[in-house]
């Protein structure tokens, strides 16, 4: 597995970006994403992949580019192919001044961005 992690310090984005990063990693493996408070836009650069969200909601083919809320469990990922994945942490307090939602709207759920913003 490759990753990649850019902190934006000392940089007019250090106001609303935690941390710019990027994964590529091998098919048929699993990921546990644990809870840390933070709001992240992730665009999917390959093949789709699938998750179990905490209360049992199961996503078999999961947007393009999403934005995942601040989540308060475990999510289970699957990748089934290779995985190629580009993130982009946000600051709590940005997201209503970049994307005119609260983060509470979002939390615990991986929104398409698309339906958010089109553009």
């Amino acid at each position: 597995m490759k990753t990649f992690g850019y902190f934006p310090k000392n940089s007019p984005l250090d106001e609303y970006i935690a941390l710019i990063w990027e994964l590529e990693g091998k098919k048929n493996c699993t990921e546990l994403i644990l809870p840390s408070g933070i709001i992240e836009i992730v665009f999917n650069l390959s093949d789709p992949m699938s998750a179990t969200f905490p209360d049992g909601t199961r996503v078999d083919k999961a947007p393009r580019c999403f934005i995942q809320g601040i989540h308060t469990q475990v999510i289970e990922v699957e990748y089934k192919e290779r995985h190629h994945l580009f993130g982009v942490r946000l600051k709590p307090f940005a997201v209503r001044n970049l994307l005119g939602v609260l983060p509470a709207e979002i939390s615990n759920r991986a929104v398409d961005l698309t339906l958010l913003r089109t553009d």
